[in-house]
């Protein structure tokens, strides 16, 4: 159970992680054009 807890919160930061940076490049994006 730990170790699914641990594993499931470090997917939980890797998609927050990735719509972070989604949301900037999409946010840079809008800015340059």
């Amino acid at each position: 159970m730990v170790k699914v807890k641990k594993w499931s919160r470090r997917v939980v930061w890797m998609v927050a992680i990735w719509c972070a940076s989604v949301l900037l490049l999409a946010g840079v994006g809008m800015l340059f054009r």
